[in-house]
């Protein structure tokens, strides 16, 4: 048996040989002189954050800061909302250094009580100008350039020095000087473009405050830690061919089908002020859309605390709050069917819409001070009521993200209790009130 394969194999090397030397093959080889290139393997997260379009100027707006937040008043305790229109430009003056300047107009409404044996609440409109300057090291640029990994532009990860000049005036103090402060703080942040015209800017800083003397308030230096989150509109310079048709798409998730969101909101879960002034806030909603059509009803719950120690030149206190927020709004998605028309989007959540919201919110705060040598304790009890209109706009964004922004008005009440602890209420108040909504989230949705 072994012989007669042995044979076989045989034959078929022998007949292989001899096919090569009958046979001729002829092979050509051919050099092509041009200049090797590197390859760009671009994905959703680069279409998302324009990584390879490169700029030398950015124009930023900070839609964020006209939300109404708690502001830290210099000369006493206060209860305050404050929004701000805050405007920067940054200027790359290599692919590692920019200089970023921002100049922000504060304004806003402050209430803040001062508890003695014959109590008192003082009410004043206030307003305030600050401006800084930040050169900025973003220190993976040059590597990531020489990599191809991206462009010169201002998405990346930067460490600052931030320089900043503030004044404040309250209404009720006209003929007195105006409260200034100067800081400067070492920032560690990440920014990056959203799409084609939007960014957002995260940072956190460690740095001191000098506040000068003033009739109320002597001259002190604190230490502060802070976290920044800017979120809004931006115009780059100059504009590239690389701009007119990303794939938004991979990163917005368009095309999911989606009828239900449940959505945490990260961005407002923790705001620290200064160190003396910490706020947390849990925020979860629900959001279910009606069968196939473009309308949908959220359904959301908010529970926050605060925590403020201040001490003066003649006043000192400490203050807990905490409160709790129910909110419905009517959502209504009108270009939802057209996109899905048009082939652009899934039948989803993603998207401008139009609302009408109701909301009642109730908060509490718990506050112990010192006028003086003469202590006193107090509280303050906030019970509120809104209905309005507004106009958002809400996205999925990669696979567990999501953004919303709304902006609108409403109409409603309030009812006020402001009494010191074991006294009679000396503060009870009713009002109708018209004001602004603005709200944006930013966090984790499944």
């Amino acid at each position: 048996m072994k012989l007669p394969l042995i044979t076989l194999l045989l034959l078929v090397s022998l007949n292989g040989l001899f096919a090569q030397n009958t046979d001729t093959v002829f092979v050509s080889v051919s050099r092509d002189s041009g200049a090797l290139e590197k390859n760009k393997f671009i994905d959703r997260y680069d279409d998302a954050f324009g990584t390879y379009v490169p700029s030398k100027w950015l124009f930023k707006w900070d839609l964020a800061a006209l939300l109404p937040q708690t502001a830290s008043n210099y000369n006493t305790l206060s209860s305050s909302i404050s929004s701000a229109l805050r405007f920067s430009v940054e200027r790359k003056l290599s692919p590692g250094f920019s200089i970023n300047a921002t100049y922000a107009y504060g304004f806003g409404y402050n209430s803040f009580l001062r508890f003695s044996t014959i109590g008192g609440v003082y009410t004043n409109n206030l307003s305030r100008h600050e401006f800084a300057i930040e050169p900025r090291w973003y220190f993976g640029m040059k590597k990531r350039m020489e990599q191809g990994k991206g462009a010169n532009n201002f998405s990346g990860n930067y460490i600052g020095l931030e320089l900043r000049h503030g004044r404040r005036q309250n209404a009720a103090e006209d003929n007195l000087p105006k409260t200034e402060f100067n800081a400067a703080s070492l920032r560690f942040g990440l920014q990056r473009r959203v799409f084609k015209h939007g960014y957002f800017d995260i940072s956190t800083g460690l740095g001191i405050n000098h506040f000068p003397a003033t009739p109320f308030t002597t001259e002190r230096t604190a230490l502060i830690s802070d976290a920044r989150i800017g979120v809004g509109l931006a115009l780059a310079k100059p504009k590239t061919s690389l701009e007119k048709s990303p794939d938004y798409c991979n990163a917005l998730q368009c095309f999911r089908e989606e009828r239900r969101m449940w959505k945490v909101d990260l961005y407002n879960m923790l705001q620290i002020y200064t160190l003396d002034n910490i706020k947390l806030n849990l925020n979860v909603a629900m959001e279910q859309k009606l069968g196939n059509s473009p309308f949908s009803i959220e359904v959301s719950g908010a529970l926050s605390g605060q925590t403020i120690d201040y001490k003066g030149f003649n006043y000192t206190a400490e203050q807990l709050s905490w409160g709790s927020k129910l909110q419905l709004q009517g959502r209504y998605y009108y270009n939802l069917k057209k996109r899905i028309a048009m082939g652009k989007s899934g039948n989803n959540l993603s998207g401008a819409y139009l609302a009408l919201q109701s909301s009642l919110g109730y908060s509490r705060a718990n506050i112990q001070s010192v006028i003086g040598n003469v202590p006193a304790e107090g509280t303050y009890q906030n019970t509120q009521m809104l209905n309005g209109l507004v106009w958002g706009i809400q996205y999925r964004i990669f696979k567990r993200a999501f953004i919303d922004f709304n902006l609108g008005a409403s109409i409603g009440n309030t009812w006020q209790e402001n009494r010191t602890v074991g006294g009679p209420v000396y503060n009870n108040n009713y009002k109708n009130e018209f004001g602004i909504l603005s709200n944006l989230k930013i966090g984790w949705t499944f």
